[in-house]
């Protein structure tokens, strides 16, 4: 996240920006390239966690075994996020050699053209429709050792993504209704507690996303969004929205705000490139 987020919202033109395309969009993000080694430069990934009984350790089913040349990977996942266009998915399955209550789950790099990999595109959502999800399948996939990153697959990754996730998240849904509350002349009040509240994410981004007081921070941040942002009608958020798709939008990322997140992507571009 720029350090001058907030100057450059309340100062920079209110115009919507171009974005041709998420690919061109992506790179400008770094923050979640840092939580995973080794990723091809120039590509897009998306983390695979949610599968139908959610996005829990003892949730996921997908299962990593034993095969004669290193792995196999059996599964299937819900909600990817990016996952029509990446290239890289990392995926995270139980590891079926290791026994015991609690699952021991891995993360695997999967190449999205590999030999088993199905992608099933899934419409376009009312939250930020230009960027597509899709359902995953992976039938017998054969892996080598080197695709399985080291270490505690939920502790490592899945786990801290998820608070970069949630931050980053409402971070941007925060910063899109303030471009259109300097737009739309919205009351003053909501853009002052908007402004406090995506400082205190800006400072949040630069914790360790591993330690508890980030997430206890989170916790805090988001039920403070929640509670200071909600957006009526009179504030310009559901005035219209039938004829006007941009007020669409901003009732829609206004019930975003302040809720965690259950999709989870990364760009696997250069850590140089949020």
């Amino acid at each position: 996240m720029r350090d001058d987020v907030l100057g450059h919202l309340l100062r920079a033109s209110p115009e919507t920006a171009e974005c041709p395309d998420v690919a061109r969009w992506w790179p400008a993000y770094s923050e979640f390239a840092a939580l995973f080694p080794a990723l091809p430069e120039e590509a897009l990934a998306a983390l695979c966690v949610a599968e139908e009984a959610g996005n829990h350790p003892r949730a996921i089913r997908s299962t990593l075994r034993r095969a004669a040349h290193g792995w196999r990977l059996h599964g299937a996942k819900r909600w990817t996020t990016l996952g029509p266009q990446g290239a890289l998915f990392l995926v995270l399955a139980r590891d079926a050699e290791v026994e015991g209550e609690r699952p021991a789950l891995r993360v695997a790099r999967v190449p999205s053209d590999a030999p088993g990999v199905r992608v099933e595109p899934m419409p376009p959502t009312r939250f930020v429709p230009e960027v597509p999800h899709a359902r995953l399948a992976f039938d017998a996939v054969q892996l080598d050792d080197g695709a399985l990153l080291p270490g505690d697959g939920w502790a490592l990754y899945a786990k801290p993504f998820r608070t970069v996730e949630d931050t980053h998240v409402n971070a941007a849904v925060i910063g899109y209704l303030l471009r259109e509350a300097r737009r739309l002349a919205w009351p003053q009040g909501w853009v002052a507690r908007a402004s406090a509240l995506l400082l205190a994410l800006r400072a949040l981004a630069a914790e360790d996303p591993s330690r508890p007081q980030a997430h206890v921070a989170l916790d805090g941040i988001l039920a403070t969004v929640r509670r200071r942002l909600g957006l009526r009608q009179r504030d310009g958020a559901g005035a219209g929205a039938e004829a006007d798709p941009v007020r669409t939008r901003c009732a829609s990322s206004s019930r975003r705000v302040g809720k965690k997140s259950d999709v989870a992507s990364i760009p696997a571009a250069s850590a140089a490139s949020t």
